[in-house]
């Protein structure tokens, strides 16, 4: 267990608390209706200066030379608190779909940059980020387009958002604190070999099977 723990530094549990407080924050917004907390705007952008205020907390714990991914990230929950505050009085459905769209857009350039740096210094936590970035890129884009309904289903889809994203990002915290350089690339190793494996037999079902020459029929 020692090994797989690989220098657990306070950076990383407070990477991982953040990620679960990601979770908490989408279970959150489901309670809303479940307190009276009707005005969904105020109250989510409320809870995104308190996420940018943890967020704040998290850089500062997980502080290393270079590194301005977790301040990046509370300036991004500032602008979008700002901007759902500044607008409260817009037509909800819009309003929380661009908000959406626009967090989006911020955090993906944000971890893109993070990305470009980790690649730079051939960290294989940039193909991990890779990988779960896509699939924030897809959560964004199916919940951005489903806000326009109901309230109702406006406080799931947010609540589910965050829910998921907080999975996401927990699960690329976990790779990060027990999986090792080495182990991941055997890992990788191991899996582009049975792909190659697949490949070869795909391509040995795909040749067409030689009939051996035989001796042509006698005409009576």
């Amino acid at each position: 267990m020692k090994k797989a723990l690989k220098s657990v530094d306070l950076s990383l549990i407070s990477q991982l608390c953040f990620s679960v407080l990601t979770i908490v924050m989408g279970i959150l917004i489901m309670s809303f209706k479940a307190f009276g907390l009707l005005d969904l705007v105020l109250y989510t952008s409320t809870l995104f200066y308190v996420y940018a205020f943890l967020s704040l907390i998290a850089y500062f714990i997980k502080r290393k030379d270079g590194d301005y991914e977790m301040l990046f990230l509370s300036l991004i929950h500032v602008i979008v608190a700002t901007l759902l505050y500044a607008f409260k009085d817009t037509e909800m459905n819009a309003m929380l779909g661009a908000a959406v769209l626009i967090y989006s857009i911020l955090f993906t350039c944000n971890r893109l940059y993070k990305i470009y740096q980790l690649k730079n210094i051939e960290s294989y936590m940039w193909i991990v980020k890779t990988m779960s970035t896509i699939l924030v890129a897809f959560l964004s884009i199916v919940t951005s387009t489903n806000l326009y309904a109901e309230e109702i289903v406006q406080t799931m889809m947010l609540g589910y958002y965050f829910i998921t994203l907080g999975i996401i990002l927990t699960g690329e915290s976990i790779i990060e604190i027990f999986i090792t350089e080495d182990k991941f690339r055997k890992i990788l190793k191991k899996v582009l070999a049975n792909e190659s494996k697949l490949d070869e037999l795909e391509e040995i079902k795909e040749e067409p099977v030689k009939r051996k020459p035989g001796r042509p029929k006698k005409i009576n």
